[in-house]
Parts: structure tokens; sequence; C-alpha cells
């Protein structure tokens, strides 16, 4: 469509351009190899009068015909070799005459404005033949503008009616995302309830029509514009979508990478967290940095980072080094029996859930 439009801004001059190429040709309007019998003609012209002339001297010869029959006869030789020649010399004389006294009304000055216009195609085009190979070229190109305007009113008329199968099957997708939007609100409250967050109100709005459809969804927490919650309930509320779209996943998720999700959450909040990220472990691989013991001693492997000199690296953690690092994450690094107990007891109670 865009190429048509395109290509109508300029379809005036173009149109023009091209019919002048095709009535220059059509104005001399040549045919193959006029040239050639032309310039064949003008040769015979420039000796037509002194062939005449010749030819009726050479009529003379027909006048004594009859005595050289005779002498042939006297020398008992006979004549018919001679007669053969003499009617085959009378022939091409007499067609030479009949030939050459046909150019009298052959205007010699068209004969030479002809030659001249047919040049000039030669020497623009390459031969007469390469000139109507150019004409015929030049036609289907007019053909291809003169039909541009039918073309567009026909993609035209398939963009209003795919525009209207599109809009149809937009409103379909509108009417089922409506009628599925109850119960997607309620099942993601009860995840929200779980992350010890408020309820969510969930609107759609109509939007522009794109891939997916004309539809918007607004989600406020507890009327309150997404805009404006905070971090954490950004976060958990991210996960609380994703938990409820495992549930509809039959092959794995992908690939989480979480840091300090669970950031200035209280531990009951950060054991909330950790349930649904092991429901999520189900279908995605979860990597989660966090400085909180609930989340994580929920993990199935556990890897401290910590720096050698100018360097970060990395170990993973054995069992006693899992309650050591969670006993220090409780307890700061003057680690306590209290919190060794506590970390040990948060590692078999989740064991257990696991």
């Amino acid at each position: 469509m865009r190429r048509i439009e395109e290509e109508e801004k300029k379809i005036v001059e173009l149109k023009e351009f091209v019919s002048f190429e095709i009535k220059k040709i059509e104005d001399i309007n040549p045919t193959m190899d006029e040239d050639e019998e032309l310039i064949q003609i003008k040769k015979e012209l420039s000796k037509k009068e002194k062939v005449l002339e010749n030819i009726e001297l050479a009529n003379a010869v027909f006048e004594h015909e009859h005595k050289v029959s005779s002498a042939l006869e006297s020398l008992d030789v006979e004549s018919s070799f001679f007669d053969d020649v003499m009617n085959e010399l009378r022939a091409v004389l007499e067609n030479a005459q009949e030939k050459f006294s046909a150019l009298d009304d052959v205007d010699i000055e068209e004969v030479l404005n002809r030659i001249e216009e047919l040049s000039g195609l030669k020497k623009r085009y390459g031969s007469i033949e390469e000139a109507l190979a150019y004409k015929e070229l030049k036609k289907i190109e007019l053909q291809k503008y003169e039909n541009i305007e039918i073309e567009k009113e026909d993609l035209q008329k398939s963009v209003l009616k795919l525009n209207g199968q599109v809009n149809s099957l937009a409103l379909q997708l509108s009417e089922l995302r409506t009628f599925e939007i109850v119960s997607f609100e309620k099942d993601l409250n009860n995840y929200l309830q779980e992350l010890y967050l408020r309820d969510a109100e969930i609107e759609l709005q109509e939007g522009v029509l794109g891939l997916h459809g004309k539809d918007e969804l607004k989600i406020k927490l507890n009327a309150t514009q997404l805009q404006k919650v905070s971090t954490g309930e950004f976060n958990r509320l991210r996960l609380a979508i994703l938990a409820l779209k495992s549930e509809f996943m039959s092959k794995n998720g992908g690939v989480l990478m979480l840091d300090e999700i669970d950031a200035n959450l209280s531990g009951e909040e950060s054991m909330s967290v950790a349930k649904v990220l092991r429901q999520l472990s189900k279908h995605f691989q979860i990597y989660v940095i966090s400085h909180q013991p609930q989340l994580t001693s929920m993990g199935d492997q556990h890897f401290l980072v910590y720096k050698d000199g100018d360097e970060s690296k990395t170990k993973e953690l054995d069992s006693d080094g899992k309650i050591d690092e969670i006993a220090r994450i409780i307890s700061g690094d003057s680690v306590s029996g209290e919190a060794k107990k506590f970390a040990k007891e948060l590692l078999e109670v989740n064991r257990c859930v696991s």
C-alpha cells in the first residue's frame, strides 16, 4: 500500500514521460530492416540515370541478333546456344529497366529524410529492433501506471475488510477477557492475601488496537494506582501474577532473577514470598539474592557471595554452611547459639514443606 501511495504522487509525471517516449517511436513507426532497404534504394537512385542509359545502349545488340543467327546457319552451326544467351540477356536487361523505371515515383528527399529519422532512433537505442523492444516495455510500464488507481482501490477494499475482521476478533477477545476477569481478580486476590497485600481492583479499558487486541488492563491495590505503591508491594504483586500464571503452565516458564525481593518486609511477609517462590519453582529456574533468613532457608541450593581482595566470588554452601550463614544473617557477625538453633529449625521446617 505504501509503495502505491509513493508512486501515486509522481504518477502524472511518470505517465507523461512514458507516453512521450512511446509517441517518439510511434511517430517514426519503424519496421524491421527498413533502414537497410532504404539505404539500398538510395544507392539505386544514385545510379539510376547511368544504368538506364547503359541499358538503352546495350539494347542495340538485339538489332543485329538475326545477322548472327544467319551467320551460324551458313556455317552449319547449331544456333540454339546463341538464342538461349540472347533470351537470357534480354530478360536481364528488361528486369533491370523495370526495376529502375519503378524508381521514377520515389522522392529522393523523402528517402533521405526517412533514413535520417531511422538513424536518430538507431543512435539512441542501438538498433531498430531495440527501439521497438523499448517501446513495448514502455507500453507495459504505462499500463502499470494506468492500473495503479485500480490496484489501490482493490487494496483499500482489502484493508477495510481485514480491519473489519480484526476489529471483530478484538471484540470477541474483549468479551472473553471481560468474562474471565472476574475469576482472575478473585484468584489474584487469594495470592495477594497470602503475601499480606491489600485486595487488587482490576479494570479492563479500551485502548489502541494492537497485536494483543484493544484492551488495557488497569490494576489498583486498595484503590491506589500502581505508580504510587511501594517497590515491595509492586514486587509481591508481580509474584502473585506469576504464581497465578504458573497454574496454567504445562512446561517450564523460563528463568527468574530476583534481587532482594523481600527487602523491608516483616518475617511473615518474607516467608509468604518464599512460599510463593517455592510454588513458582515448579515452572521457573529461580535465582534470589536475599538478606532475610526466611527466604534464604527456602532455597534448594545456597551460594555465598563474598569479597576476596578486589574480586567478588561465590561458593556453594553445604548443610553446615547453610546453618552458619543463616545464623549470621539473624544475629550478625557474632553468631549466637540461639541464632544457630533458629537457623536449623527454619531449614528443618522448610525441608518438610518442600
